[in-house]
């Protein structure tokens, strides 16, 4: 007696999923491995897209399909596609960058006042969420790991100024953002090297300072600084003081100001008729400048 056992498979419509998950996450430009599983009868084919284009695909049936994910920068949705004669499914998803993807562009930078380094940019293309802040790392020895660097954070501000460097110094300057899960990498580094300090000027009169009307710019090359005061209509005989100052010391000059003749007319000016006789009367102006 012979007995034979027939075992049907319904065909069916692919199941699939993703290993990982629905979420997964990276550090900016980390790489992750991503494993699609699939079943159904007849065996699926099996393709992984980003972002719904085509990243790879296997011609043969097969139940696993496993990409690897590199230098990802901006956080993106990866699908798993399982498709046989009954049709087709789709698994999903996203691996998020914790951090920008991408530095600070459009970096410009400008010596001032021989220690003093003035910095703007731009946000990074690849942000990943809204920015939290900037961080200015800079040093005088480029080759010292960045957790050594000094660092300055602006908050959300998208410029600096890196202030009292030491004259005569070369140093080296990077630019990163940050937002809430860590920050991203830095900036292109940029090298330049300071001078001395240039000295600050103010006039004053009488202690009292004075704003020049007129200051021209200043040269690193010569390391001279110039400030012009121009006031009008002076009336009265004056010393002027020029004080020159930096982080080594102050030094004034003062220069008087001789005006030629009374500063103003006379005071209480009257004037009375008698008949045919106009009698004048006024008393001295206010400021004389030297005898009457």
């Amino acid at each position: 007696l012979l007995f034979i056992n027939y075992f049907f498979f319904e065909e069916s419509r692919p199941f699939v999923k993703i290993e990982q998950g629905k979420e997964a996450h990276i550090p900016p430009g980390g790489s992750i491995d991503l494993k699609c599983l699939a079943s159904g009868i007849p065996t699926p084919t099996i393709a992984w897209y980003k972002k719904g284009k085509l990243l790879q695909s296997n011609t043969e049936p097969s139940t696993t399909m496993q990409i690897k994910v590199e230098g990802l920068v901006e956080t993106t949705g990866f699908q798993c596609v399982a498709e046989n004669k009954m049709g087709k499914s789709t698994a999903s998803i996203q691996v998020s960058v914790l951090g920008p993807g991408s530095p600070p562009e459009n970096v410009k930078y400008r010596l001032s006042d021989g220690v003093n380094v003035k910095i703007a940019w731009d946000p990074p293309r690849y942000p990943n969420g809204n920015i939290s802040g900037y961080a200015v790392h800079f040093t005088e020895n480029a080759e010292e790991p960045l957790e050594l660097w000094e660092v300055i954070v602006t908050g959300t501000n998208r410029s600096a100024e890196v202030t009292s460097l030491n004259p005569w110094t070369k140093y080296t300057f990077g630019i990163r953002a940050f937002n809430v899960f860590g920050p991203g990498p830095l900036s292109p580094q940029f090298s330049l090297n300071t001078t001395q300090q240039i000295p600050y000027l103010r006039w004053t009169k009488e202690g009292e300072e004075i704003q020049s009307t007129f200051q021209p710019e200043t040269s690193n090359d010569d390391l001279e600084t110039t400030k012009l005061l121009v006031i009008e209509e002076i009336y009265e005989t004056s010393t002027f003081v020029c004080t020159a100052e930096n982080s080594v010391g102050i030094e004034s000059k003062e220069i008087d100001v001789e005006v030629t003749g009374p500063g103003t007319s006379p005071n209480n000016f009257e004037a009375n008729s008698s008949g045919r006789n106009v009698h004048f009367h006024w008393e001295p102006p206010t400021i004389q400048n030297g005898k009457i």
